[in-house]
């Protein structure tokens, strides 16, 4: 005697049948979706510079071979937004360049590793004067930078090991003379 099959096995192979015919279940016969990554969060660099130099002041660094720009407002601020993959082995040097009758002047900071300036900003993505204070650009880190360069035989440092040893060389006298002349040359042009 031969058994008969239940309604249940029935449901249960037409199920089957149904999910191998539409391609669910087992994942055979069907193509996965591609995984698209989104684009990495955009990482500001927010800085302040002396309020002596005019609204405008063209504030720019260069970055895995691409140039970031922007101005300043009246009350010298800048904020910097670098797009796009950035390296976080990339070493970043701010300029801000004077604009018109101060275009004579050109300041420098040397903020550092990428890397070491996206842990300072945290979780906002965004690094500011509070978190680091190379962001403002002064007389001060212009001497710094001039100075390193002159211990790098006239080399900008281009990475934090060259930037560390240059820096280790400098007098604080010679750094705040320098600065202090910097400032003389900016208020006085015609020296």
């Amino acid at each position: 005697m031969t058994s008969k099959p239940s309604v249940g096995s029935y449901a249960a192979l037409i199920c089957v049948a149904m999910l191998t015919a539409c391609g669910g279940g087992s994942g055979y016969g069907s193509s996965p979706e591609p995984i698209v990554a989104p684009p990495p969060a955009p990482f500001v660099i927010s800085g302040t510079m002396p309020t002596f130099l005019d609204q405008g002041t063209e504030v720019s660094l260069s970055l895995s071979g691409e140039t970031f720009t922007t101005t300043t407002d009246a009350q010298g601020r800048y904020e910097l937004t670098l797009e796009g993959d950035i390296a976080d082995t990339g070493f970043a040097v701010v300029t801000a360049q004077g604009q018109g009758s101060q275009e004579f002047i050109e300041f420098k900071s040397v903020l550092g590793q990428v890397s070491a300036l996206k842990a300072l900003a945290g979780s906002d993505n965004t690094l500011t004067v509070d978190e680091f204070a190379a962001t403002h650009i002064s007389e001060m880190t212009t001497a710094a930078a001039g100075l390193a360069m002159i211990e790098q035989s006239g080399v900008m440092a281009d990475s934090t090991g060259k930037w560390r040893a240059a820096t280790l060389n400098i007098d604080a006298e010679e750094l705040l003379i320098a600065s202090s002349a910097i400032r003389l040359a900016i208020s006085n042009p015609d020296m």
